[in-house]
């Protein structure tokens, strides 16, 4: 039997509380050790330079990042699963957490906590089969100019088709 609406809501706050915290702790003892290593290199003034493009690079990531869990809940509405914006984000972002893996399959940990907000876990699989072949479908087009500038790269591109 899915949670009630007040379950669900109390999960994702839980859910969104403690990965915000997380996240902040992580954030701290990241800056701490950046800044302890910046003293240690001879040529951290070059490294303090780059300041602008990471900032810039970090924007374009969660932005980018963002689009795709808009995209998953626009999945799940297809779906009939409706869930909080704010409680599904870090469901989400928690399946980044094992994407080296295998076939990507540790992106199924979102079915963990996606089941807590009643969303079953043949939806979140469908999905999650659906990013991926979009995922593949772009890495396609966008190799086409490697493809266009070297012929033996059609290989790999047939092949990718072909699967």
């Amino acid at each position: 039997m899915p949670p009630d609406s007040s379950n669900r809501r109390r999960i994702g706050q839980s859910l969104l509380g403690r990965s915000g915290a997380t996240l902040i702790v992580l954030t701290i003892i990241y800056a701490v050790a950046m800044s302890a290593v910046m003293r240690e290199l001879p040529r951290a003034e070059d490294l303090s330079r780059l300041g602008t493009t990471l900032f810039l690079a970090c924007g374009l990531t969660s932005i980018g990042l963002l689009l795709r869990y808009v995209r998953w809940r626009w999945l799940l509405a297809r779906h009939h699963q409706h869930t909080s914006f704010l409680a599904g984000l870090p469901a989400y972002f928690a399946g980044f957490a094992l994407t080296a893996t295998p076939g990507k399959v540790g992106e199924l940990l979102r079915i963990r906590y996606f089941s807590q907000m009643g969303v079953p876990a043949s939806k979140v699989i469908s999905c999650f089969v659906f990013e991926l072949s979009t995922d593949l479908v772009a890495l396609m087009i966008l190799s086409v100019p490697t493809v266009i500038r070297i012929p033996a790269t059609m290989y790999a591109l047939v092949f990718a088709v072909f699967l």
